[in-house]
């Protein structure tokens, strides 16, 4: 779960940078980037909360974790 944090730490931090550095105000830039961007995660958000999908289950790092699991076990 603490990856999944440092993904939208990531995210949020270039999402306000582009709002930024791209905007004739930067402060401007910032605000709109900054709501923009909780937009969107809220959106992504609640489309995986809908159809319970976890994108971390897919992930290969989590595969190989199970796997290994798996094997420790046997």
């Amino acid at each position: 779960m603490k990856k999944v944090f440092i993904y939208y730490i990531v995210g949020f931090v270039i999402a306000v940078s582009i709002g930024f550095f791209t905007s004739e105000n930067p402060f401007y830039g910032f605000i709109v980037a900054m709501i923009l961007y909780t937009v969107f995660v809220g959106i992504v958000s609640v489309f995986f909360g809908t159809f319970g999908a976890n994108p971390m289950d897919k992930s290969p790092y989590e595969i190989r974790k199970k796997e290994k699991k798996e094997t420790e076990q046997n």
